[in-house]
């Protein structure tokens, strides 16, 4: 922290969103006790789950983890569908206070995934593309 100039958010309480929906609301206790809410418009907020994401993964690095294995969030559920209008795979993954996240998967990733699990859990893939998935 030396070399930025930034105060030091001791915990992550929690987060709500207004009732318009238009902000999340992230509840923060600081390093001296103070508890500030920061408001987040809503078309910021994937951004701020992508910059998390890239955080932690520089922190890492940064301290050299090597836990094993890594923190990783618990999903609760999954979905997989296309999308109407543009035909890209989306996969939905539920996280244990229910909150979701999308990914499109562009092509051909959800072929990857699927010769990857056939690997892993001992079952062989189709041999042609566009066959059904098992």
């Amino acid at each position: 922290m030396t070399e930025h100039a930034a105060q030091l958010a001791a915990k992550v309480e929690g987060s709500t969103v207004t009732d318009d929906g238009q902000q999340m609301l992230l509840k923060l206790t600081m390093a001296n006790g103070a508890q500030n809410v920061i408001a987040i418009p809503r078309d910021q907020i994937l951004s701020l789950a992508n910059l998390a994401a890239l955080a932690i993964t520089q922190s890492d690095a940064a301290v050299k983890a090597q836990v094993e294995p890594a923190p990783a969030f618990v999903v609760s559920w999954w979905e997989l569908g296309v999308e109407k209008e543009s035909g890209r795979v989306v996969l939905s993954l539920v996280f244990a206070l229910g909150g979701k996240l999308r990914f499109h998967l562009p092509h051909p990733m959800p072929q990857y995934i699927h010769e990857s699990l056939g690997v892993m859990l001992g079952k062989s893939s189709p041999e042609k593309p566009g066959m059904p998935l098992v």
